[in-house]
């Protein structure tokens, strides 16, 4: 199940967030599905509590049980505004998930170009290939 501070995470409740990292919270902790907080506030696109999960030291290249991080969730359910801040915290924009896609497949898959550019700009490889030996050329991620 979920923790107290998953569900404050999951419904962006980023005041809550904090009295609950304050209290020592595990912001790392995982759900049964391998979700940590982190990711349920990049897939629902809450801005300030990725920013005060990050503060409070979670892990931003956590993966949960299918090799997803953050960053790919967010590419999953288009969420500029989180994966730009995961991108100032540093993660790894080119991790790979079990099927071996990037945040950038995945973008790219769900035809959001606004966050292929932000993942290119920030030094997503376009050369990586997934399982399924998808690659998309920097071109046909601008041009789609």
């Amino acid at each position: 199940g979920n923790s107290a501070l998953h569900e404050a995470a999951w419904r962006g409740y980023s005041q809550t967030v904090t009295i609950l990292t304050q209290q020592k919270a595990n912001v790392n902790a995982v759900n049964r599905a391998g979700f940590t907080p982190l990711h349920l506030c990049c897939q629902n696109g809450h801005n300030e509590t990725c920013r005060v999960l990050l503060w409070a030291d979670a892990n931003p290249d956590a993966k949960n049980h299918y090799g997803d991080t953050p960053l790919h969730t967010s590419g999953r359910y288009g969420h500029a505004g989180v994966m730009r801040i995961l991108v100032s915290a540093q993660c790894n924009v080119s991790e790979q998930n079990k099927n071996g896609d990037t945040a950038l497949h995945i973008a790219a898959a769900m035809g959001r170009r606004k966050l292929t550019r932000i993942l290119i700009a920030a030094g997503c490889s376009t050369h990586v290939k997934n399982k399924v030996k998808s690659k998309k050329s920097k071109n046909n991620l601008m041009n789609e």
